[in-house]
């Protein structure tokens, strides 16, 4: 129940927010469907930048606190505009990952799961400037860390995500791993404009040449994905927990 309350004192911040959100729920009640995405999918590629978005994201953007993980991150309106910027992006060098199964027929596939309705109200309400777009759990859906790691061979990977999941694939050294830098796993965005430019200087000292930027670190993650992306044209890849799935402390 916290955590709910929460959200809703976070969301009292943003009452236009809260007006879109009303009137979602009041559509749902009275059994109004909201349309499905219509969008090209199998967008995702090494050579673009590639950004998971789903329900968590969508509460962000809505100025609300991560509502199943609110602990992890605190709300501001700087980091709404934040996360609504990468919807707002027109360019195609970044694919954004949306939760495909529940946003490409109809509402019936999830009676249960509001958010996801609200995920598809959001985009509809003005955020779908691209139309290409890959599945928000496409890691999840390679099944295996062999298949990750065939996925990124070749590639000098830069790892930007917590120490301890930094040290696990250190450890295993399956991974081209060339550098990488820790961010705190929890509240991160609180310390964003300290920790960004560091992350830019660590980058200046390696080669762009087969450079996979590999970011894992909540909504301030994709965040710096968007932005390493926009302003110095890294690509970035916003994987997940993926490794944490498979290898051993």
């Amino acid at each position: 129940m916290k955590k709910y309350i929460v959200s809703l004192l976070s969301l009292l911040r943003f009452p236009a927010h809260l007006l879109f959100l009303t009137g979602v729920y009041s559509r749902y009640f009275l059994g109004i469907k909201t349309k499905p995405l219509n969008a090209d999918w199998n967008a995702f590629s090494l050579e673009k930048s590639f950004i998971r978005w789903g329900d968590g994201e969508t509460m962000v953007a809505l100025g609300m606190p991560m509502v199943f993980t609110y602990k992890y991150e605190n709300s501001s309106p700087k980091l709404s505009d934040k996360m609504k910027r990468i919807l707002s992006y027109p360019w195609n060098n970044i694919v954004v990952g949306l939760p495909k199964e529940y946003l490409v027929d109809t509402e019936d596939n999830t009676p249960d799961i509001r958010a996801w309705i609200i995920t598809r109200a959001f985009f509809q309400s003005g955020y779908n400037l691209r139309k290409e777009y890959d599945d928000a759990f496409f890691y999840r859906n390679l099944k295996t860390y062999e298949n990750f790691l065939k996925l990124y061979q070749g590639k000098r990977i830069f790892l930007i995500t917590n120490e301890e999941s930094i040290q696990k694939v250190v450890n295993d050294g399956r991974l081209w791993v060339i550098g990488s830098y820790a961010i705190p796993s929890q509240y991160a965005f609180s310390s964003y404009d300290t920790f960004k430019p560091a992350v830019v200087s660590a980058l200046e000292s390696v080669s762009k040449e087969e450079l996979m930027v590999m970011i894992s670190g909540w909504p301030a993650g994709k965040i710096l994905s968007f932005e390493l992306t926009t302003e110095y044209w890294y690509v970035c890849h916003d994987v997940w927990q993926f490794f944490d799935l498979y290898l051993k402390k």
